[in-house]
């Protein structure tokens, strides 16, 4: 048999193995972040790195000392920030609904939907909601044109501009 066709892929080296789910590298990022947020000097973390643990380098700690490492940075005052939500497949529809409700109000687009994605359920940006917080928006937006007889009809901002008034 020929050694080409009986080829078998080869094995992973150590370094290209998956790591364990430890949460040893999200430690070490978290770490870092904290040293950035707390716009700590390189020469400021090393030192504490000495005084606390013995290392010159966070690789040499364990995790147990990691996370004691991410308590003392708590106590100095760093706090991690909240995880963003990620967009959710098959919303484009209803946030480019909302932009258009938005612009036949006559409010900034995207500004005063994310303004409403906030208030109304603490996301910070409007394409970061669920499909519910956006059928809820998309009603108390048409409410609002309602009661300021705004255009409802889809794409009516096109035109809105050539509309003279009396």
């Amino acid at each position: 048999m020929n050694q080409t066709t009986a080829k078998q892929a080869p094995k992973p080296s150590p370094k290209q193995a998956p790591r364990k789910a430890s949460g040893r590298q999200a430690l070490s990022a978290k770490i870092h972040i904290a040293v950035k947020d707390l716009n700590m000097p390189d020469e400021a973390y090393r030192d504490i790195l000495q005084a606390r643990f013995g290392v010159a380098s966070s690789a040499r700690l364990s995790v147990a000392q990691l996370q004691d490492l991410l308590k003392h940075f708590a106590g100095l005052g760093w706090a991690p920030k909240k995880k963003r939500p990620a967009p959710r497949a098959g919303i484009e529809k209803l946030c480019k609904r909302i932009w258009a409700q938005c612009y036949s109000l006559k409010r900034p687009v995207p500004a005063y939907a994310d303004g409403l994605a906030k208030r109304m359920y603490g996301v910070e940006k409007l394409i970061w909601c669920d499909a519910a917080q956006l059928h809820a928006i998309t009603t108390a937006l048409g409410l609002q044109q309602t009661r300021e007889d705004a255009p409802t009809a889809p794409y009516a901002h096109a035109h809105a501009h050539d509309e003279v008034q009396a």
